[in-house]
């Protein structure tokens, strides 16, 4: 068997599954149908000698289009609500035709993100669009929700995305699956609000730094907002976490302690965001969806219990989207992670990101000084006069140990 017979079964197989995965998806038998008679359209419509081939430089999968329906049904996405670092942009192409096809369309917003297909908002209108091959396959860092894309409407056709607009700032963190590649979380944002809870899951300041560098890597400013408050007991426990969040406060990161389930602290949360795109992210279980819930009832979006067992939460969001909510802010919910790696940070990017740490470094002897065990080290005499919180030099360390050798 030759190698372009094992090329067309392969990708006939991957049709037929991506083709089986969107029929499971159907909730009713007239979208079973509806798949059906769209599936056996297109496939009349492509020539026999590109069956089981792309037909041109765009995709689409049967399976796409429910799978949007369901990500923007009243429990997810409120569409009709609507009126620097750029980061991997996957496979290049030539400046010029990104020029070109960028002054050619339309300018839209990415709402949400399939494989094949994006749901934009352009001229206060929602509506599907087909993505370019390269897009598709790099979606995880060519395209983003919060991205602004050039959109082609040809008559009687499909929208399709031509290319994406620079970005003014994003969120990434590494790709699960590869470490040494960004997987982009949300793009053009202008605050990144970093949602925990005082317990369950617990208040831990290394994740709270991790989710700092990660903002600030991107050009966008961080906001700290501690929910729960409710389940402390008392005020020798609120005590307590105004303490671990005093040294984030001293370097200018502001943040609110909300009750989401009271509604305590959440006129000082809308105050911050008032006006402002801002992206959602936090672990599982710290209750994102229920600080959306709480910001605007009419969400009505999942709410997830944590498990008593480990204390960690359960997904309720399953992919980025963006909402809009009163007073002109737009927000981006992300799902929960319970692990947030720091992408291609090295011991410089690291310092970076402590600048209380930075600036007393300027006065260690070596300049490529770890402030681990050398000698005349600047920022370990400040530690040892207590001029540096050793909790912010604690956290430096923990990360430096963390970055690949």
């Amino acid at each position: 068997m030759n190698e372009d017979t094992d090329w067309k079964r392969s990708t006939k197989h991957q049709t037929v599954r991506r083709h089986l995965a969107g029929m499971s998806k159907a909730k009713t038998l007239e979208d079973t149908k509806r798949l059906k008679e769209k599936a056996k359209a297109r496939r009349a419509a492509i020539p026999k000698r590109n069956r089981g081939r792309a037909a041109d430089a765009w995709l689409e999968d049967e399976g796409d289009e429910l799978q949007l329906e369901r990500m923007t049904s009243s429990s997810d996405l409120l569409p009709t609500r609507a009126a620097n670092d750029q980061g991997s942009r996957g496979p290049e192409r030539e400046p010029e035709a990104d020029g070109e096809m960028l002054a050619q369309g339309a300018e839209a917003l990415v709402l949400s993100v399939a494989r094949t297909r994006a749901r934009v908002l352009v001229d206060g209108e929602t509506l599907d669009a087909l993505l370019a091959v390269e897009l598709a396959s790099d979606r995880g860092t060519s395209l983003a929700v919060g991205d602004l894309v050039a959109l082609d409407r040809p008559p009687g056709g499909p929208a399709r995305i031509l290319a994406v607009h620079p970005r003014r700032s994003s969120l990434s963190r590494a790709d699960p699956g590869n470490a040494h590649r960004e997987r982009v979380i949300a793009a053009n944002v202008d605050v990144a609000v970093v949602v925990l809870s005082v317990k369950a899951p617990p208040l831990k300041p290394g994740l709270i730094d991790r989710f700092l560098i990660a903002v600030e890597r991107g050009g966008v400013r961080p906001f700290l907002c501690i929910n729960k408050l409710d389940l402390l007991e008392d005020d020798r426990e609120l005590r307590a976490v105004e303490r671990l969040l005093e040294p984030y406060r001293a370097i200018g990161v502001g943040y609110a302690l909300v009750s989401a389930a009271t509604g305590a602290g959440l006129d000082d949360l809308r105050r911050a965001l008032a006006g402002r795109t801002v992206v959602f992210v936090g672990h599982s279980g710290v209750g994102k969806s229920s600080l959306l819930n709480a910001l605007d009832p009419d969400g009505a979006r999942h709410v997830g219990a944590v498990r008593a067992s480990d204390g960690k939460g359960r997904h309720t969001t399953t992919a980025s989207m963006l909402y809009e909510l009163p007073a002109g802010t737009r927000v981006i919910d992300t799902p929960g992670v319970r692990q947030f790696g720091l992408w291609e940070l090295d011991q410089a990017g690291l310092l970076a990101a402590f600048p209380e740490l930075e600036a007393i470094a300027a006065a260690c002897r070596f300049t490529d000084c770890a402030h681990l065990s050398e000698p005349a080290c600047a920022v370990r005499a400040a530690v040892d006069r207590g001029s540096l919180p050793r909790s912010r030099y604690d956290a430096y360390l923990r990360l430096l140990k963390a970055l690949p050798s």
